[in-house]
């Protein structure tokens, strides 16, 4: 329990709500369904429930378009499902969700009852990755978070630990048999990509059940960042 309060008070901090009182029963759910409203086909990408009285809901989007009504229908379940609770809403660099998902005005209305949070990736994830790390005394757990804040800075901030593209250019073009071997190398690649995706898929689950022993995960195969 100690290490779920000390991780996911930093994010409650990055997100600028009070941490929940209620803590004996803290569950994480992936991909939950809405089957407290009309609609029961939509689900909410990450779910942390704290025993039925307070709920946070996370809409993970770095990538993909809002939905036609998406965040509406997420605050009913939410507002079906619990006494209190706050909704997420997670892109890759900062943006406002579309107006089809919900209107300004009920935007406008959560964030006055302190029900909607908008914050990205490159901002505030890497914030509370970086200050997880610092704080974070279990060697395994902070070689993961440091991997993960490279992942993020590198797909969000543009930012790469990798040589300087002029450099390996040089090295490449310098010979033949560099040229060859560039070129097998990039035939590799989308292998190499999806090895790389599944470890790296592996190795979050793990590295979440070493440092949230305490919570109840759900798997879910067809989940993706």
């Amino acid at each position: 329990m100690r290490k779920v309060m000390f991780f996911s008070g930093f994010f409650f901090k990055e997100i600028n709500i009070p941490y929940p009182s209620c803590t004996n029963n803290i569950k994480v759910d992936r991909e939950v369904r809405t089957n407290r409203i009309e609609i029961t086909d939509r689900r909410i990408d990450i779910e942390v429930n704290f025993d039925s009285h307070f709920g946070l809901a996370i809409e993970n989007k770095p990538r993909a378009k809002d939905q036609d009504k998406q965040l509406s229908d997420y605050a009913k379940q939410m507002a079906a499902k619990f006494q209190s609770w706050c909704l997420v809403y997670l892109p890759g660099t900062n943006k406002n969700p579309s107006e089809n998902s919900a209107t300004p005005a009920e935007i406008e209305d959560w964030k006055y009852n302190s029900q909607y949070r908008n914050i990205n990736y490159s901002d505030n994830i890497l914030a509370w990755l970086k200050e997880c790390e610092a704080q974070c005394q279990a060697d395994s757990v902070r070689h993961f978070l440091r991997d993960f804040i490279g992942y993020c800075e590198s797909k969000f901030l543009g930012v790469s630990d990798m040589l300087d593209a002029n450099l390996v250019k040089d090295v490449v073009l310098k010979d033949a048999e560099n040229v060859d071997i560039a070129f097998s190398v990039w035939q590799q690649i989308p292998a190499i990509k999806e090895q790389l995706l599944d470890k790296f898929i592996k190795d979050v689950d793990v590295q979440f059940r070493i440092a949230f022993p305490s919570w109840d995960f759900k798997k879910d195969d067809n989940f993706l960042l």
